[in-house]
């Protein structure tokens, strides 16, 4: 094997892995910022004011 062969090889691996690092962690962020599929969670929420007290909070999943 030549120079010219070695590089192209050392370059086609490290290319190789470089993607499959991407890849690695590309893919938890993905995961991450796609929504969830569930029936029923595509209707508007709409909370009362009154259940709410001054200073509190409700939590929903969306």
């Amino acid at each position: 094997m030549d120079m010219k062969g070695r590089r192209k090889f050392l370059a086609a691996g490290l290319g190789v892995i470089g993607a499959a690092a991407a890849a690695l962690l590309a893919y938890p962020l993905f995961r991450y910022l796609t929504p969830r599929k569930e029936v029923g969670l595509k209707t508007r929420v709409e909370i009362p004011a009154a259940d709410v007290p001054e200073g509190g909070a409700k939590f929903v999943q969306f």
